[in-house]
């Protein structure tokens, strides 16, 4: 349960880097579709949102791969791609639908990258970099309570983290959704390896 207090600040400091396992159901009623993906209704009752969250576990995907940089994201848009020809958020959304991973946190590790090419942006951080993004993240698990397991999105974000964060702290991979898999494969997948 996340209180309307610690909601506010994650929504402050990091609504508009960030966002929640949580999406509109398709309007077409398909849930292996990329319809809706977008759609952030959602969101708009706060009250309502803030009862289906929890700080279990937080989702980290390793840059962002929003593909206009030039256009700025709204709050929590982050993993709800509007760009249907190339985002591959639906995955995501078809394999956490009703699950214990329903509503929690998501972020990338480095917010600030603006390349959209996971390998171009490992090459380009540096280890200052890496540390003030473990850093937020670490102020995010905390003020989700201090206990949530950090699942990392891909091979590329599991490695950073699992050098990078105090040993004490469980970090889980599972596939990234970018990947080419049939998205039932991805759901089954992704389920096993969170319970691993």
């Amino acid at each position: 349960m996340i209180s309307k207090a610690i909601y506010d600040i994650l929504k402050t400091e990091f609504g508009n880097t960030s966002s929640w396992t949580v999406w509109a159901c398709p309007a077409n009623g398909k849930w292996e579709t990329k319809d809706s993906v977008s759609d952030m209704s959602p969101f708009q009752d706060e009250a309502a949102l803030i009862n289906n969250l929890n700080g279990d576990y937080i989702f980290v995907g390793l840059n962002p791969s929003n593909h206009d940089h030039l256009q700025p994201q709204g709050v929590w848009e982050n993993f709800h791609s509007s760009d249907t020809r190339k985002s591959q958020d639906y995955k995501l959304r078809y394999a956490l639908r009703d699950t214990k991973y329903s509503g929690c946190f998501m972020t990338d590790l480095y917010t600030k990258v603006k390349e959209k090419d996971s390998t171009k942006a490992v090459k380009s951080v540096t280890y200052s970099d890496t540390q003030e993004s473990v850093e937020i993240l670490l102020r995010i698990r905390d003020l989700l309570g201090g206990s949530a397991t950090i699942v990392a999105m891909g091979g590329k974000v599991y490695n950073i983290l699992k050098k990078a964060l105090p040993k004490e702290i469980s970090v889980k991979r599972i596939t990234h959704y970018a990947a080419y898999i049939n998205i039932k494969k991805y759901r089954e997948e992704v389920l096993w390896q969170l319970n691993q």
